[in-house]
């Protein structure tokens, strides 16, 4: 304790150009952080709900190629509404969407529809057309 002493009863450090920092920014410097980052988006995308895809009956999908025979036909005319299903990329299933537009082309060897919007439908997708 002797090496000290002629330190020991000094009067405290101030400096002459900065304040002092008060006791709440002091305070805010060891706050409580995120140690487990991306936990809370981790929760929520495992709560979001996704819908698997129906397989459609023999009827329905006899229909279906019905259907699929007019497009050629009436795709330079009529405006067209394909339900078809979306793969989720995080989870298992996915979802329905539905398309509405004209169809530019049909893929036959690659087994898709694309439309104008430059949409790419794959023929196994699609669970439903109707015309205009």
């Amino acid at each position: 304790m002797k090496e000290y002493e002629d330190i020991l009863f000094l009067s405290h450090f101030e400096p002459q150009f900065h304040p002092r920092m008060g006791k709440n920014e002091r305070a805010a410097q060891f706050a409580p952080f995120a140690a487990l980052t991306g936990y809370y988006e981790e929760i929520e995308e495992k709560g979001r709900r996704t819908d698997s895809k129906k397989v459609l009956a023999e009827d329905q999908k006899e229909r279906l190629n019905q259907k699929l025979k007019e497009v050629p036909l009436k795709m330079s005319t009529s405006i067209v509404m394909i339900t078809y299903f979306v793969k989720d990329e995080r989870k298992k299933g996915g979802c329905y969407q539905k398309e509405i537009g004209k169809i530019k082309k049909i893929d036959f060897y690659h087994k898709k529809i694309i439309m104008e919007s430059k949409k790419s439908i794959l023929f196994s997708d699609i669970s439903d057309i109707s015309f205009d």
